[in-house]
């Protein structure tokens, strides 16, 4: 009765598991068409870090994924997975390398959380920690240091304070808010995905 109790758990679990990555897969294709049929030309740069981001999440999930660079009609959807080094070099490092070199350090007002130049030179950095790229990694992480944009927190605990946010955390390089006091389900699961595995 036990193992099978156990068994049955596993397997609810796993069944979630599945829905989240297909539900996480669907999204992240969803938004790279709003990036490309959005107007405004003075977007692209943020759009550009938003895609590497839902790419370089895409290929920590699941390895080789189809890429979509430009909008495409039902009939030409059937395409290949690109290999994940290549998803790294074209996709996620080109757009990051392109983005940095016109995004702001900072916004104000209603555009404050929006992709940053730190932002995207820092996500550039991690990319190349993911590909092995020692010497690339330490130079652009060395970047965002030297920025003297961001600092560690004086008082740790400021870290988890809500009254500390919308960017005013100077460790915050680039986040996403999240509403609280929602109904369930209606707020992001990330932290259930990315959490730290129990053996």
């Amino acid at each position: 009765a036990e193992r099978r109790k156990a068994l049955g758990g596993l397997h609810r679990h796993h069944h979630r598991c599945r829905r989240f990555r297909h539900y996480h897969f669907v999204q992240c294709y969803k938004s790279f068409k709003r990036i490309r049929t959005r107007s405004g030309v003075s977007s692209w740069p943020t759009d550009q870090g938003k895609r590497a981001w839902y790419y370089f999440t895409l290929v920590n999930i699941f390895g080789d994924v189809p890429v979509i660079l430009e909008p495409k009609n039902a009939a030409d959807l059937q395409i290949t997975q690109s290999p994940v080094a290549d998803i790294f070099q074209n996709v996620i490092e080109a757009d990051l390398t392109d983005a940095a070199t016109r995004l702001p350090d900072k916004y104000s007002g209603a555009d404050v959380g929006r992709v940053t130049k730190g932002a995207a030179t820092a996500l550039l950095a991690k990319a190349y920690l993911f590909e092995r790229k020692w010497d690339l990694a330490a130079v652009t992480a060395a970047k965002v240091i030297n920025s003297n944009l961001y600092s560690l927190n004086p008082v740790y605990s400021r870290n988890f304070d809500a009254k500390v946010k919308n960017n005013a955390n100077p460790e915050s390089i680039f986040e996403i808010q999240h509403l609280t006091g929602q109904d369930p389900q209606t707020g992001n699961q990330l932290n259930q995905y990315f959490a730290p595995q129990v053996d």
